[in-house]
């Protein structure tokens, strides 16, 4: 088993949603814990946003990726793995104003 395999399974992922971002500065997206609950695969099954996170990787480019509680945000490169979950912020610029992710995201 890979790892990145192995994590999943610790975790329990009981969904998965495929998405790209491209952007140009200036940009920012926070994940709020407030975002609405999401719908599983599983029929009448929902899943609490406290339980949704993002996988993502930096394929080219930079970033930072901010978390509520610490002082300094963590700059990110081409190549680098992460996980956003709620409280967390990702910008091209530590000083960028952020939006939700769910009112950036199409529908």
């Amino acid at each position: 088993m890979d790892p990145i395999t192995d994590i999943f399974k610790t975790m329990h992922v009981a969904t998965v949603v495929h998405s790209r971002l491209e952007a140009t500065a200036p940009w920012g997206l926070m994940r709020d814990a407030h975002d609405a609950e999401l719908r599983s695969h599983s029929p009448g099954k929902r899943i609490s946003p406290l339980q949704f996170v993002h996988f993502r990787m930096v394929s080219r480019g930079n970033c930072w990726l901010g978390v509520e509680g610490l002082r300094d945000p963590i700059p990110l490169a081409g190549g680098d793995c992460f996980l956003v979950a709620p409280g967390m912020f990702l910008r091209d610029n530590p000083r960028t104003r952020t939006r939700s992710f769910c009112e950036v995201a199409p529908n």
